[in-house]
């Protein structure tokens, strides 16, 4: 019975804190807010930051200040209001959904929902690969890279070309 409630005090107490951290954190101005969200807009994969657990949500789509997160046909739709505490921690929305790794120009988001697990959001489309170095031609990998954006070109055709380019060069 000591245990369960130290742990609802504990949480309690998280919680109130948190809630305090959200209140007294500054809003973003809005330059900065239509720059970082125009950086995440589109589709993305939720996974969690630890193997053995599952997130409650499988997808995001974030389409202006809105992002919608589903799974098995359940939705929920919320809203980005960006802020930051006064110990710089970046946070999303209004029940302090802290970032703690925002790397949209890698397709990685690193996320920490107030009483839930770290999750990983993964940008849809991006390829992660190792950079190799090569001697192509800036104007072939310019021109890769423009059909892949063209949408001519799928991911996989994209990354084979480009370690073709690698090994013909090597």
């Amino acid at each position: 019975a000591f245990y369960l409630v130290r742990t609802l005090v504990t949480f309690a107490v998280e919680r109130c804190s948190r809630a305090a951290a959200v209140r007294d954190a500054e809003l973003l101005t809005t330059e900065e807010q239509s720059r970082m969200l125009g950086e995440i807009q589109g589709e993305w994969t939720i996974c969690a930051a630890q193997p053995d657990l599952r997130p409650r949500f499988e997808r995001a789509n974030v389409s202006g200040e809105e992002y919608v997160m589903s799974a098995a046909g359940r939705t929920e739709r919320k809203r980005f209001c960006l802020r930051r505490t006064q110990d710089g921690k970046l946070l999303l929305d209004g029940d302090g959904m802290e970032c703690v790794e925002w790397a949209p120009s890698e397709g990685r988001l690193r996320i920490k929902p107030q009483g839930a697990h770290e999750m990983i959001w993964k940008q849809d489309g991006l390829v992660e690969m190792e950079i190799v170095q090569t001697n192509a031609m800036p104007d072939e990998i310019a021109t890769l890279v423009q059909l892949k954006g063209n949408g001519e070109l799928t991911d996989q055709q994209f990354s084979d070309l480009m370690l073709s380019k690698a090994r013909f060069a090597a």
